[in-house]
């Protein structure tokens, strides 16, 4: 049996258009929504293209600019290197110091003259350091405003009697807006300057003192030896009378010492001529050695000649050298009271030797050494005033230095430093 066939039903016409619509309206919504997408996705795309461009653009500005500061910083960095070059090259002494008083910066001119390090030096107080007088009173005046202090002296005194003789000046930092920002302290050394002026001042003595020798010299010496002559020819005749005889004794005594006077004189005024040549100083002790003893021993003082090395050499003139240390060696003798002790010694460094002359004598105040080589002055009874300043040129024209330590009661050091290479004939 079949199954009976069933109508297949039918839509209708007017069912079928509003489905159509509907997806027609969906379609178009979803169209303009990609539309609206597309455009915003251009949009976005369009932004970020020109957002990248102007991160190139600003990289690029960047970069360009890190490269002008790293020239600009690499310039400064030269500059600054440089400006530390010559603070540093400066022989003048140079400290930094801020408001609050304290030194900020200093080169190693200014340490070495200190004798400080320069840890010690930076973030000091400046009166601590430089310990002139009135320098804080002095630094105070100049952060205030005040007038600068320009070349004020200072002497400096370090290890083994060292004494530096420098120039002092303050001058105020100020901003562009004169505001004063701190002080610049600028030390200058004139101890070797002071040295040339006073063995100037020495030379110009001896020519004025060359040019009345000259003069007097003949004037004096013919009648003196008509003195003495007659003298001598008066003493034989008054063998028989003591009295009288003592009389002529004295006067042929004292037309030698004057004779003896003029004669150190002349030598003192004569230009020397030396005879330069290679010579040891042991060679030099020893030439002294016999004299000195002699001269010691009846006297009772002890004197000790320290033996130098044999490798101690320096170029000059020889008997000249020798006749300098004779000289200091008899000058501390006769300071010495008996059981006194003279010790002569001597020192070589790279490009000096130094001769030392000590005593245990009377010694002799600041004031009295500063003239003890001054011509004719002299403390000792019957002195020339003329042995340490014959001495003084010896050491002088071999281009040398002599210095003198001495304190009341308690002795002298004299100390010769003669230069290795020596000086032209």
């Amino acid at each position: 049996m079949q199954a009976p066939h069933l109508p297949i039903p039918m839509l209708a016409p007017s069912a079928a258009v509003p489905v159509a619509n509907q997806n027609d309206s969906t379609l178009a919504a979803v169209q303009s929504a990609f539309e609206i997408f597309e455009r915003q996705s251009r949009q976005l795309e369009k932004a970020y293209r020109s957002l990248e461009a102007d991160l190139a653009s600003s990289n690029k500005t960047l970069q360009e600019r890190n490269s002008e500061l790293t020239i600009t910083n690499q310039a400064l960095r030269q500059v600054s290197s440089r400006l530390e070059s010559v603070v540093e090259s400066l022989t003048d002494g140079l400290l930094v110091v801020g408001q609050g008083g304290r030194i900020e910066r200093c080169n190693s001119a200014a340490c070495r003259m200190l004798q400080v390090n320069r840890p010690e030096i930076e973030d000091a107080c400046f009166p601590h350091i430089v310990q002139a007088p009135e320098s804080e009173s002095h630094l105070e005046r100049v952060l205030q405003g005040g007038t600068p202090l320009l070349d004020h002296p200072w002497t400096t005194s370090h290890g083994q009697g060292e004494t530096r003789r420098i120039l002092l000046s303050l001058a105020p930092v100020t901003a562009p807006d004169g505001k004063i920002l701190g002080a610049i302290c600028n030390l200058r050394d004139v101890t070797e300057f002071r040295r040339m002026e006073k063995r100037l001042q020495s030379q110009e003595r001896l020519a004025a003192l060359g040019e009345m020798a000259a003069s007097v010299a003949h004037e004096i010496r013919n009648p003196l030896g008509t003195i003495e002559g007659f003298a001598r020819l008066l003493r034989r005749d008054l063998e028989t009378m003591p009295g009288p005889l003592r009389l002529a004794e004295r006067i042929v005594e004292g037309a030698q010492n004057l004779n003896y006077v003029i004669t150190n004189l002349m030598t003192y005024a004569r230009p020397m001529r030396l005879q330069i040549s290679q010579a040891s100083v042991a060679a030099v002790f020893e030439s002294c050695r016999e004299t000195l003893v002699d001269r010691a021993t009846r006297t009772h003082v002890c004197i000790i000649i320290e033996p130098p090395e044999p490798d101690i050499q320096f170029r000059g003139d020889y008997r000249q050298i020798t006749q300098a240390l004779l000289n200091l060696g008899i000058n501390a003798i006769e300071a010495c009271t008996a059981s006194g002790t003279v010790h002569i010694s001597a020192t070589d460094s790279h490009n000096t030797v130094t001769l030392h002359v000590r005593d245990n004598g009377c010694g002799m105040d600041a004031l009295h050494a500063s003239k003890v080589f001054d011509p004719f002055f002299t403390s000792k009874e019957g002195g020339t005033g003329l042995g340490l300043s014959l001495t003084r040129k010896i050491i002088d024209i071999h281009g040398g230095e002599i210095n003198i330590t001495s304190e009341p009661g308690k002795g002298s050091l004299f100390s010769v430093e003669l230069p290795k290479t020596g000086v032209e004939a």
